[in-house]
Parts: structure tokens; C-alpha cells; sequence
């Protein structure tokens, strides 16, 4: 498989839509997600986690968001409570239809590119997305996938980083 890197930070055409059900993490489940390793077991976490234990805001959207350094979700832990970064794996959503030109949300933690981030599977292809910046406020990452359009896709969030800032943050 090639890997290709597309990425727009900031400002664009792109609309925060969901791309199917529980695309933003907002039942409070991984449900339409498929989860592999340790790396999100504690998953999605709830509310500001970071902001709980001083940190800078998350900047998260709604309730619910992937935080692989958080330990709070709605069933257990307090806000605040932290796993590190020690764990490991890759959330895969289900298969969805690629609508727009863009894909938009979220992402912060680790800037790791190639071992933390969000990439795109389609069309025999992996597409590298975006990766964090070293901070726990996400940021809007609009990712042009035009080649890609009408085409069936999945979404991958993977984390196969351990050492200092070795976790993802992700939100729709």
C-alpha cells in the first residue's frame, strides 16, 4: 500500500458533518469503531481532562472525544485521571461513502507522524491525514480526500508511540 500525506490545517471548505454515526465519539461508545491493542481501552473519555489536571484546554467538540492519555470516561475514573503514554493500537471506523472534497476534524497530542494520527483507508491506498503537535488542544485539520470522493473508506486513528507525548487526541 502507498502511503500519501494530504493535509489543510485551518481555514477551508469543510464542513464538521458527521460521516456516519458516532463519528464524533458522542454516544460515549466506541460503537461503529473497531478497537485493537490497549491503546483505547478508556475510550472515548469525557469532558476536559487535560483542563481538570492544569493543563491547556482539549478544545473538544460535545461530550466525548478520543484522548489516549485519559483515564475518565462516563463509567469510570474522575476528570483528570491519566494512563500515560504507554499503551498502544488503532481505532478503525466502519466503512462510510466519502461525500466532500473534505474530511474535517480534530486532532492533537503526539507529533509523531508516522507512529501517532489519523490516516484514511481507500481505494487500496493508506493516506496519512494528520498527526498532533505536541499539545492537548486539538485542532481543526481539513483533509482534502477530492480522489477519493464517492468512493467507500474507513477512517483509522492509530497510536504505536510510548515514550514522552506518545498518545493522540482526536474529535470530530
Amino acid at each position: 500500500m502507498a502511503l500519501l500525506v494530504l493535509l489543510t490545517v485551518g481555514a477551508s471548505p469543510a464542513s464538521a458533518e458527521p460521516l456516519f454515526p458516532n463519528s464524533g465519539f458522542e454516544s460515549g461508545t466506541l460503537k461503529n469503531w473497531r478497537a485493537t491493542g490497549d491503546a483505547f481501552t478508556a475510550q472515548p473519555t469525557k469532558g476536559d481532562n487535560p483542563a481538570a489536571r492544569g493543563r491547556e484546554s482539549s478544545l473538544h467538540d460535545g461530550n466525548y472525544w478520543i484522548g489516549g492519555f485519559e483515564a475518565h470516561t462516563e463509567r469510570q475514573g474522575a476528570p483528570g485521571d491519566v494512563r500515560g503514554d504507554q499503551f498502544t493500537g488503532e481505532l478503525t471506523s466502519r466503512e462510510f461513502t466519502i461525500a466532500k472534497r473534505y474530511i474535517s476534524f480534530l486532532i492533537g497530542g503526539g507529533a509523531q507522524p508516522g507512529k501517532l494520527g489519523v490516516k484514511l483507508k481507500c481505494d487500496g491506498k493508506e493516506v496519512l491525514l494528520a498527526t498532533g503537535r505536541d499539545s492537548e488542544s486539538m485542532t481543526r485539520c481539513n483533509a482534502d480526500v477530492n480522489g477519493f470522493v464517492g468512493k467507500p473508506a474507513r477512517l483509522v486513528v492509530f497510536d504505536s508511540a510510548t515514550g514522552d507525548w506518545g498518545h493522540i487526541n482526536v474529535d470530530s
